[in-house]
C-alpha cells in the first residue's frame, strides 16, 4: 500500500512540475500585474521587465535614431483600424529588437512558462508589462489615430481551467472592440498577436503554439 500511495505522490509532483513549466504566471505578478506598470517614462528613458514576473527591472532607452525607427510604420497614417493594429505589431517588434540588445534579451523565446531568474528569458507578466509600455510610447506621441492603450488583461485562475496568461490591451475607438496585443507565443523581435479580447480570452493560441 505505502509503495502504491509513494508512487502516486511521484506521480502527482511530476505531472505538477510540467504544469508548472507550461503556465505562464508567477504568485507574484499574475494578480497584480498593475504593480509593475510605470508611468511619466518616455522613450529617452524607461525600465523594462524581464527574468521571469518582472524580476529584473532594467533601465534601458531609445536614441533618436532608433525611436524614429521604431516611428516608422506609424509615420504614414492608417486608413482603418486595422491597418493601424498592423502597423502596430510592425512597431512592437522593432522595439523588442531593439530592446533585446541592449539589456540582453534578444534570445528570448516564445511561449516561456514559469521559471525563475533567467535574465535573458520573458514570461507572459514581463511581455504584458513591457508591451504596455511600448503602446504607452506610442499613444504619447500621437502616433495612435484609431486606437487607445488599456489596462493590461489577464485569464485562466486554474479553476476555470485555464492556466494563467497575460497580455497588453488596446481598444478600436470606433467600435469600442477591446483587442490584446500578446508577444508572448513568439521569439523576441517577432510581431505580437493582435485579436479581439472576447476570442483571446476562450483560451486561444496560435497555432502550433
Amino acid at each position: 500500500m505505502h509503495t502504491s500511495k509513494s508512487r502516486l505522490y511521484k506521480q502527482a509532483a511530476f505531472f505538477l512540475s510540467i504544469t508548472l513549466l507550461s503556465a505562464c504566471a508567477t504568485e507574484r505578478g499574475a494578480l497584480h500585474l498593475p504593480h509593475y506598470l510605470q508611468t511619466n517614462l518616455s522613450p529617452a528613458e524607461f525600465m523594462v521587465c524581464h527574468g521571469y514576473g518582472c524580476h529584473y527591472q532594467t533601465k534601458t532607452y531609445f536614441s533618436d535614431a532608433q525611436w524614429q525607427q521604431v516611428k516608422k510604420p506609424l509615420t504614414t497614417k492608417a486608413s482603418n483600424p486595422e491597418q493601424e493594429r498592423q502597423h502596430i505589431a510592425e512597431a512592437i517588434a522593432i522595439m523588442e529588437v531593439l530592446v533585446g540588445e541592449a539589456v540582453g534579451t534578444q534570445t528570448d523565446k516564445g511561449g516561456a512558462g514559469f521559471m525563475v531568474s533567467d535574465t535573458g528569458q520573458m514570461d507572459c507578466i514581463d511581455e504584458a508589462v513591457n508591451t504596455s509600455l511600448y503602446l504607452q510610447f506610442l499613444s504619447q506621441e500621437d502616433m495612435l489615430k484609431w486606437h487607445s492603450v488599456e489596462s493590461p488583461t489577464r485569464r485562466g485562475y486554474f479553476i476555470d481551467a485555464q492556466w494563467p496568461h497575460n497580455s497588453a490591451v488596446i481598444k478600436d475607438n470606433t467600435t469600442g472592440i477591446r483587442y490584446v496585443v500578446d508577444s508572448w507565443f513568439f521569439d523576441n523581435g517577432e510581431q505580437p498577436v493582435i485579436i479581439p479580447v472576447q476570442q483571446w480570452l476562450t483560451g486561444w493560441r496560435p497555432s502550433g503554439h
